[in-house]
């Protein structure tokens, strides 16, 4: 992921999903990115040269579902909507977490 991919998505039929973005540290304000991974479903990983965006759920699933090779291809515009500013993605993303429980809430 760091070296040679922009996107990355992995889902498992017990429950565990995980996204990756990764987005030159040039293109995007690291610190207006840090205020949504503040839990143990988000993660923000800062390398020299990128920025990995990391978003985990462990949630029992359920039924397998057949069509999740389609999410990296519906997940990548949300990429260049970070890097053009545009950061509801993000949100929606901690807001999951804090209904998951999952997200410290700062007070």
């Amino acid at each position: 992921m760091e070296k040679y991919f922009d996107g990355f998505v992995y889902s498992a039929n017990w429950g565990t999903r995980r996204a990756m973005l990764r987005i030159p540290r040039g293109l995007i304000d690291v610190e207006a990115l840090e205020p949504y991974f503040t839990g143990e479903s988000n993660a923000l990983r800062i390398k020299p040269e990128h920025v990995i965006l990391e978003f985990n759920s462990n949630e029992e699933a359920g039924d397998w579902q057949e069509d999740d090779e389609e999410w990296l291809s519906s997940m990548l515009p949300l990429r260049e909507d970070i890097i053009a500013g545009d950061l509801r993605c993000l949100y929606l993303g901690w807001l999951i977490g804090v209904g998951r429980r999952r997200i410290r809430v700062l007070r």
